[in-house]
């Protein structure tokens, strides 16, 4: 039998070893498929985002449309390793798989199962979390420069007031001038993002091939997407919590603070020598804490966006998308009907064990699979 093979490097692999046509993996192919093989090498960018692997999709769709053309009678196999898999499965949307068959070995692959979140549908938390951080940044920035102005101009020794007072104006103002504003500017690109969600999403689903993509995983019992990138997801509830809450006591302490700053200025007025410091004491202290809250809250924020996004895995861009598209992470794809799944434990040989496709163990169990000897898979945990 004749195979006609597409080689698919993972993310940063740009120009990859193994899927050159002299490699040890694809000497290892001849070996146990015989040597009529045409090994076909696709190259893509590396980059980790959505649309460059969407990019990449579309061009291999059309080699991979061409090679049902050149090579009609040979069985069409398609090798992908990490990322490499997600770009396979968008390119075979691109063509009639029921009529024009192709086989894919997915080796150590991502799979992405991305849908609409609930958040899109309420967005007030992120506009209430969104300015008041700038407004704490923004806050900072006006203590630090008042201190050197007064510190090197005036040398007062009650830099204290002057410095709690004045950035008192300042946040208070902002909450009622900056605040509304920026939320109204924000609301007006949030009401964008229905569209470019499910855009989005419609690219990066692969639900039309679950009935038709005869398909092979593989991957290692220890591999870093199943122990590290799709089990941080699980932390992200606790920590949207903690942060919202922080956001709500940011948004609302403002008020005590005007109150104290009033109680501060009327009583120093008053001549029954009541002491007034510790007034001011407390709205400075309430002053930090007004500022360090939203900061505390955005650290938060990032940190969910991180848990539940995975930059790592899903690219940058994902920080603004995970917002609004939760995008769960697994090493099996959902309900495909015509899939085989091996999982091995392997011995390591480095740091990380995603380069799966260096083991001869698993190239021989592959080709056997290939041949129609398929090896007892082990399911998933």
């Amino acid at each position: 039998m004749s195979y006609c093979i597409t080689l698919i490097h993972g993310t940063f692999a740009k120009d990859a070893p193994w899927t050159l046509e002299n490699s040890a993996f694809c000497n290892q192919l001849r070996l146990h498929l015989g040597d009529d093989i045409l090994i076909n090498e696709f190259n893509w960018s590396g980059k980790n985002s959505h649309q460059s692997r969407i990019s990449a999709s579309l061009a291999l769709a059309e080699k991979l449309k061409q090679q049902t053309i050149d090579h009609p009678n040979d069985r069409k196999i398609i090798f992908a390793h990490s990322h490499g898999g997600n770009i396979a499965m968008y390119a075979l949307r691109e063509i009639d798989i029921a009529n024009e068959k192709f086989e894919l070995i997915t080796m150590a692959t991502p799979f992405l199962h991305p849908k609409k979140g609930k958040l899109i549908d309420n967005l007030e938390p992120y506009l209430k979390l969104i300015p008041i951080s700038a407004l704490a940044i923004l806050g900072l920035f006006w203590i630090l420069i008042l201190m050197i102005f007064i510190v090197v101009l005036y040398q007062d020794k009650h830099l204290y007031i002057y410095v709690v007072s004045l950035t008192g104006i300042f946040i208070v103002l902002g909450n009622y001038l900056f605040v509304p504003y920026f939320k109204k500017y924000l609301k007006r690109k949030f009401d964008l993002l229905p569209d470019i969600i499910d855009n989005l999403i419609e690219k990066i689903s692969v639900e039309k091939l679950k009935n038709d993509l005869s398909m092979l995983i593989v991957i290692d019992r220890w591999d870093e997407i199943k122990l590290f990138f799709a089990g941080l997801s699980s932390i992200w509830r606790v920590i949207h919590a903690l942060h919202i809450a922080l956001v709500i006591f940011a948004r609302n302490s403002n008020k005590l603070f005007l109150l104290c700053l009033f109680l501060s200025a009327i009583l120093s007025k008053i001549n029954f020598n009541l002491p007034v410091d510790w007034l001011l004491y407390f709205c400075g202290i309430l002053l930090f804490f007004w500022m360090l809250f939203p900061g505390i809250s955005l650290l938060f924020s990032f940190s969910l966006y991180f848990f539940r996004s995975n930059i790592f895995v899903l690219g940058r861009e994902s920080i603004y998308e995970q917002l609004f598209i939760p995008i769960k992470i697994s090493i099996k794809p959902a309900d495909f009907k015509k899939s085989d799944f091996i999982q091995y434990n392997l011995k390591r040989r480095n740091l990380l064990k995603h380069s799966i496709y260096v083991y001869e163990e698993v190239i021989y169990d592959i080709c056997n699979w290939i041949k129609g000897n398929k090896k007892e898979s082990v399911k998933p945990d």
